[in-house]
């Protein structure tokens, strides 16, 4: 790869994280918002109520008082560690998404690094670190992004060189 690539990489990469950084506590617009009435699946409160009162109260919510959808034991652990690190906040919440978003712009380079060529990999990169989705979902709290990150993680894993093999042996 030559340096132009290496440059424009760098420059392209910093940009998608100042993205998902700038204003990270600022709301986005209400239709962007999809519902399932009389709430919203945007709503990042209804996704971290189970953490947030762990973190607070000691101890995780029961599900009889709380819709146990919102009560993903993944998501719930993931932003339970995250609030104990860094304080429970709308910013804290956020940063979890913006922090596995730009982990998932690593993991599809990752994956297609195997596959592509130099060019087309920066091509698929740019596709999905500027993609619409992928921005709004690294800058709210919901558990979209997580699952996603994982599944890039196995995707990942699975296209690495001999992993497979020694994994399976």
């Amino acid at each position: 790869m030559s340096i132009r690539w290496k440059i424009a990489l760098i420059v392209l990469f910093s940009l998608s994280v100042l993205l998902r950084v700038v204003w990270l506590d600022a709301d986005g617009p209400t239709e962007l918002s999809y519902r399932i009435w009389p709430f919203s699946i945007t709503d990042e409160g209804w996704w971290s109520h189970n953490a947030k009162i762990r973190v607070l109260q000691g101890t995780w919510e029961d599900g009889a008082s709380f819709n146990p959808m919102a009560q993903c034991p993944g998501h719930s652990h993931l932003l339970y560690v995250w609030f104990s690190a860094f304080g429970v906040s709308l910013q804290s919440m956020r940063s979890l998404s913006l922090f596995l978003g730009v982990l998932s712009i690593l993991f599809v380079y990752r994956i297609f690094s195997t596959m592509l060529s130099k060019e087309d990999t920066f091509c698929a990169v740019l596709l999905y670190a500027f993609h619409p989705l992928a921005l709004f979902l690294s800058r709210v709290g919901t558990n979209d992004l997580p699952a996603t990150t994982f599944a890039l993680l196995a995707l990942s894993l699975a296209t690495w060189p001999g992993i497979v093999a020694a994994v399976m042996a």
